[in-house]
């Protein structure tokens, strides 16, 4: 039973940076392959969000839920990630079916 206990602790093991006495948590979510533009998209109450573009052409913004208060990816339309793909020269590749 020890055994396994340590081998859980291990393997849920937190990256962290040390700063003298503090020891920071370093978070490890990562936005995968996507990079922020330019570009900002405003939503129908006014506030401003990034665009991000992945590797195949999507485009999304971070959004956070007003219940739940986490963060989740909104995806933007295909016309509006075509035409951020057009001015960053980017290849906007069909989404399979």
């Amino acid at each position: 039973m020890l055994v396994m206990m340590l081998a859980f602790s291990t393997a849920n093991a937190q990256s962290y940076t040390r700063q003298g006495d503090n020891f920071i948590q370093v978070s490890t979510k990562t936005s995968g392959n996507a990079t922020k533009t330019k570009f900002v998209w405003t939503d129908s109450k006014g506030k401003n969000y990034p665009i991000y573009v992945t590797a195949t052409g999507r485009c999304y913004v971070n959004r956070v839920s007003s219940k739940t208060g986490k963060e989740y990816k909104y995806y933007l339309k295909e016309d509006i990630a075509r035409e951020v793909c057009k001015e960053l020269g980017i290849t906007y590749r069909e989404k399979k079916k």
